[in-house]
């Protein structure tokens, strides 16, 4: 990603955030973001919602890793960056507004798309190996058994809906157990066309 996509990137999100700022509910989630004791962040929330989509975009799942590829190539973009652990609790922190950013692109995507032709499917989430879902502490109160194209599983479902030039419109989150077919309608929500899911043909 170059100097110019970054700084887009950057001023979009930035632009989301004082939009959210202005809301009510925004306004609460910014207060549980400032809500820290000690020094304050050096790194503003736009600055920790880009560099983790710039994270994203370079398919770098390992935090660690990615916290030292910035200290090596992008400090004179960021220079105000904090160590691993900081990141890490900034991440963490930043995770509602994911969520928010996630939906609106969305909902934009929704908006805008009139190709009459959507297709549905889920892949597993798993949360452990199978041998160790009897010791499974950390969501053993939220996940679930089911069975995936690629076999039994414990742990989540990401449902998805995507128009046919492959522009994501849609993704649900449900236990293991959730079959594909009752996401269908929440999927589809404010669409209109043909759908065609994997389990099921067209809906």
């Amino acid at each position: 990603m170059n100097e110019t996509m970054l700084t887009t990137l950057y001023c979009i999100i930035d632009d989301f955030i004082k939009t959210l700022a202005k809301t009510s509910n925004g306004q609460k989630m910014l207060d549980f973001w400032k809500s820290k004791r000690g020094p304050q962040r050096q790194l503003s929330l736009s600055e920790v919602l880009t560099l983790n989509i710039l994270r994203f975009h370079f398919h770098i799942f390992d935090l660690k890793a990615f916290a030292r590829l910035l200290q090596c190539t992008y400090k004179t973009y960021f220079p105000h960056l904090p160590n691993y652990e900081n990141f890490l609790k900034a991440t963490n922190k930043s995770f509602p507004f994911t969520i928010v950013l996630v939906q609106y692109l969305l909902l934009l995507n929704r908006r805008i798309s009139k190709c009459g032709l959507y297709f549905l499917d889920s892949t597993a989430l798993s949360v452990c190996k199978n041998w160790n879902i009897s010791t499974h502490r950390v969501t053993k109160d939220f996940s679930s058994r089911g069975k995936s194209s690629k076999g039994w599983f414990y742990g989540f479902k990401l449902h998805g809906a995507c128009d046919a030039y492959g522009n994501l419109v849609n993704v649900r989150f449900t236990t293991g157990s959730e079959h594909d077919s009752q996401q269908a309608e929440s999927l589809t929500e404010g669409l209109s066309g043909i759908f065609v899911g994997e389990m099921r043909g067209i809906y």
